[in-house]
């Protein structure tokens, strides 16, 4: 039945034809069927499935983090590392804890303790970080691209243990070192450490070394360069200096000192090249080049007062750094602008002679080349002159608390005329512009006996002896007298 005769009046029907006419119309046919999807556009397409590729990555880097730190959390890593650190420093070693840290293995702390004979006595390291590959270290391959390491101490000789201040957060458990090779490769290309400090000294001994060097080294096939930088050195028995730079280079069993640079005071360098060979009785053979060095830090507080200026010069350095530290320095000094004051001899000199320079002398020259071994110093060469006052040259011998000297003691005429008979019978010689004599030096040190003294003394005598009145008026008395009290 069609539409418009389904209903019985004529208005509703012409309503119905049109409805039906509309309806079967081509514009309005279509949008009365189900229409197709569109098609979404192709860039939503790629970033759906850029979405579901990270979020798989993340997960799969979450799933590694995760394995990783058990695995780093497990008592098998820590062990392994603790056994091959050991074996590589030779002796029981524990590490702190290991963690990771973003792209890095942390460790809050290192202990090594050597057995003798070992050179290396303990070491002591905090904060430690390595940063290396995840999937080497699944793998069992420890390539560490960089070994950061914020405190690092060694000690080499029971003294200097007793000097190691570092503090580890608590104790690490010491494990055997590894008895074999293991299958677990360690790789380390670069090594920085942010404060490091290396000391030596046997027990009950004073003790030497860098303290507070910041260093970092590069592999560079079996062997480390290294470059360092800040902090200080000191030798036992000499002052402290400043650390400028260091260049090292580290070919086991030596350590190669290429260059390096120390300062002292405002205006002093030290030069250093040389090794430290390590073994069972390591040894260190430094050749030191001084350039403006102020020589106050090495004198005591009473020679500081006496004599000042400074030196420039060399020393080459030789010591046996385990047991009894024997040392052995051999060189050449120069003391630059150096003045003696405040030496009673020498105001008595000025007083009895009239030269006022004597009370506060002042160096042109003074230089000798040296040799110390088992507290043992020796002077060659020397020379010493404060011009047109007095000139001396010869060698001396210092041991403990005993001094042997045989010296050549030039002085002008002006000088010795004060001392009656002292051109004819005792500065006999003249060379230049000084007449000369031979003075010899005895223990001890603190006061040493000269021979001069008694030969003045005996030359003013025979001098005044030779007056015509003289055993009836005694001349020359108080001269004799003033001369005795002189030195």
């Amino acid at each position: 039945m069609n539409a418009p005769f389904f209903f019985a009046d004529p208005e509703s029907q012409r309503n119905a034809r049109f409805l039906q006419l509309e309806m079967n119309s081509p514009s309005i046919q279509p949008a009365l069927t189900d229409p197709a999807p569109p098609k979404p556009p192709p860039r939503k397409i790629w970033r759906r499935w850029l979405l579901v590729a990270v979020g798989t990555i993340g997960v799969a880097v979450l799933a590694l983090f995760l394995a990783a730190d058990r695995l780093l959390e497990s008592r098998k890593v820590r062990e392994l590392a603790s056994a091959k650190t050991g074996k590589i420093l030779g002796g029981p070693a524990g590490f702190l804890p290991l963690t990771w840290r973003g792209l890095s293995v942390q460790s809050g702390g290192l202990l090594v303790q050597a057995i003798p004979p070992r050179a290396l006595t303990e070491v002591r390291a905090k904060d430690i970080f390595a940063r290396c590959s995840l999937v080497d270290l699944w793998r069992g391959r420890g390539r560490i691209d960089e070994l950061s390491i914020e405190e690092i101490e060694a000690a080499l000789g029971e003294g200097a243990v007793e000097k190691l201040t570092l503090a580890l957060p608590t104790q690490p458990e010491l494990l055997p070192p590894a008895t074999e090779d293991s299958s677990f490769a360690v790789d380390i290309r670069q090594v920085s450490i942010a404060r490091g400090t290396v000391l030596w000294g046997p027990a009950k001994a004073p003790v030497s070394g860098f303290r507070g060097v910041k260093a970092s080294g590069v592999l560079q096939g079996e062997d480390l360069m290294i470059e360092a930088q800040g902090g200080s050195f000191q030798q036992s028995g000499l002052p402290e200096v400043q650390v400028q730079k260091l260049k090292l280079h580290f070919a086991k069993p030596r350590l190669t000192v290429d260059e390096g640079s120390l300062l002292l005071g405002e205006k002093g360098s030290i030069g250093a090249k040389g090794q430290l060979t390590f073994g069972d009785q390591p040894a260190l053979d430094l050749k030191l080049t001084f350039q403006d060095c102020p020589l106050a830090p090495f004198l005591n507080e009473k020679m500081r007062t006496k004599l000042k200026g400074s030196f420039r010069g060399d020393a080459d350095l030789q010591m046996q750094m385990m047991g009894e530290t024997a040392v052995g320095v051999a060189g050449r000094l120069v003391l630059l602008g150096a003045i003696v004051q405040n030496i009673d001899a020498l105001e008595k000199l000025a007083a009895f002679t009239g030269q006022r320079e004597f009370a506060r002398l002042t160096l042109q020259q003074f230089s000798g080349h040296y040799r110390w071994h088992d507290a043992k110093l020796v002077v060659d060469d020397f020379e010493l002159e404060a011009k047109r006052l007095i000139r001396v040259e010869g060698t001396f011998e210092v041991h403990g608390k005993t001094i042997a000297a045989t010296l050549q003691v030039g002085t002008t005429a002006a000088v010795l005329e004060k001392f009656p008979g002292a051109r004819e019978e005792v500065f006999t010689k003249q060379r230049g512009a000084y007449f000369w004599t031979t003075v010899k030096l005895t223990s001890p040190l603190e006061k040493p006996h000269d021979d001069l003294k008694p030969r003045l003394v005996a030359a003013a005598k025979a001098h005044f002896a030779k007056k015509l009145l003289a055993p009836i008026f005694k001349p020359g008395e108080l001269i004799i007298q003033s001369i005795e009290t002189l030195f």
